[in-house]
Parts: C-alpha cells; sequence; structure tokens
C-alpha cells in the first residue's frame, strides 16, 4: 500500500507539472474494451487542472477511424507519419549496405546501368510489381546480405518475379526466426527447425490460398465484430485445409498464392 501510494503521488505530480509522458504502442491492435478504457484515460487525465503528453502508434486504419471530431485523436494530438520508403530512400539505404564491400566496383559493372536493381528480372517493364516488397527494410536488408557474400567470378542473386523475391527474403527471416527454440513450440510440443518451418510455411500456404480464393489481399473487410467474425473464418478455413491430408500445401503453393 506504501508503494502503490508513492506511485500515485509521483503521477499526481508528474500530471501537475505537465512532466507525464504515456506511450501506447500498436493502437490497431487493442480491442473495443482496451480503446474505451484508453480513451476514458485519456478524457480524465487531460482536465484542466492536468495535463500529460501522449504519444501513440499505429496504423492507418486505426487512426483514420477516431479522426474525427468526437473520436480520440481529435484536434488536440498532431499526426506524424512515417515517410514512405520511396525509390530514393532505396538507393541510399543500398548505397550505405553495400558502401564498404570489396568487391562493390566489380558487382555494379556486374549489375548493369540499373544498378542493385539489376539483380531482379524485368524490373525496368514492371517496376511497380516489385514496390510492395522494395518499400520493406528488411527486404532490402536481406538483399544487401546476398551481396555481402558474392564474389567475382560467381553468379549473382537473382530474383524471376516479385513471388521469387518473396519466398527468398521470408525464407532468411525464418532462418532467423527458428533459431529461438521458443519460436518452434506447437503447446507443449517442440519441433526441429527443418519440421518446424515446414509447418509453418504450410500454415502461411493454407491461410493465403483461402484469401486468394476468397480475393482478399490488401484488406480484410469489415470492422470491430465483423472484422473478427471474417478473420477467425479465414483461420478456420485454413485449418481444415492444412488439415487435410489430401492437399499437401508447401512452398510453391505459397508463392502461387502470393502471386494471385
Amino acid at each position: 500500500k506504501k508503494f502503490h501510494a508513492s506511485i500515485d503521488k509521483l503521477v499526481d505530480y508528474l500530471l501537475e507539472s505537465k512532466r507525464l509522458v504515456i506511450l501506447v504502442d500498436a493502437y490497431d491492435e487493442l480491442d473495443v474494451s482496451q480503446r474505451d478504457v484508453l480513451s476514458s484515460v485519456h478524457k480524465n487525465s487531460n482536465s484542466q487542472s492536468q495535463s500529460a503528453l501522449w504519444i501513440i502508434t499505429g496504423r492507418d486504419y486505426a487512426i483514420n477511424r477516431e479522426t474525427g471530431p468526437q473520436g480520440l485523436f481529435s484536434p488536440v494530438f498532431r499526426r506524424l507519419r512515417i515517410e514512405p520508403f520511396s525509390n530514393e530512400l532505396q538507393n541510399e539505404y543500398m548505397d550505405q549496405a553495400l558502401g564498404k564491400l570489396t568487391f562493390k566496383q566489380q558487382l555494379f559493372e556486374s549489375l548493369g546501368s540499373q544498378g542493385w536493381r539489376g539483380c531482379l528480372v524485368g524490373f525496368g517493364k514492371s517496376g511497380n510489381a516489385w514496390q510492395e516488397l522494395l518499400k520493406l527494410p528488411h527486404n532490402l536488408k536481406t538483399l544487401a546480405q546476398l551481396f555481402e557474400n558474392w564474389k567475382p567470378g560467381t553468379p549473382l542473386p537473382r530474383f524471376e518475379s516479385p513471388s521469387d523475391l518473396f519466398l527468398q527474403t521470408a525464407n532468411a527471416m525464418l532462418e532467423r526466426e527458428l533459431e529461438d527454440p521458443q519460436r518452434r513450440r506447437n503447446g507443449a510440443e517442440e519441433y526441429e527447425e527443418k519440421d518446424a518451418r515446414n509447418y509453418l510455411e504450410r500454415a502461411l500456404g493454407a491461410i493465403a490460398l483461402e484469401m486468394a480464393r476468397r480475393n482478399w489481399w490488401k484488406e480484410v473487410p469489415g470492422r470491430d465484430s465483423e472484422l473478427k467474425r471474417n478473420v477467425n473464418s479465414v483461420i478456420t478455413a485454413s485449418k481444415k485445409r492444412l488439415d487435410r491430408k489430401s492437399t499437401r500445401l508447401n512452398s510453391s503453393h505459397l508463392v502461387i498464392s502470393y502471386a494471385v
């Protein structure tokens, strides 16, 4: 009780002196009841006598939903957006990542006039098709790592399509994630890395196939309870696809579903 009393006293002091900062991460992952609690706390902490600095992060769709006159993000909030990872930023990132390579000059001579994008087959004709992946720093990091292992006289890293790039960069991410034994668990059962990868690829393939069948790609329709029902129906149908022994989904299905 003494400890909590001291904390309450400290919070009151920080509020009155306007030194309290409240950081809420991933607002889009809060459910309805959690958002209601957050709105109530925000309202109470911003009375005339008390004030706190709020910093809330979240995806655009969740922030947009609360930007109206009666929404949580009323005019008292200033909105900042992360700058899109444009072609210029992609080039800057790759220049820094590849700048210290021993064979940098030979590498770029081999890649040709398109520079590091020379490894993307058909990029000049259909560059927009690659942007969904190239604007993600994780994919560029994986590309840079592939270039770091290159030596003159050996084949250059090469990606035949956006699906090919997706699969190879996702493969590198899986290798890093599955090094942790805790990430290879399914309840009480712990998988070997090979088995965990196979199960995960099949599960992702089932989800991708189900969403492709429903013609859903970037957004799932619905809000709140309707959204939960839609997502749950995809998960339920995906589990059925995954459990069917006659439907052995593997990485090739994942690529096909992604391309769809």
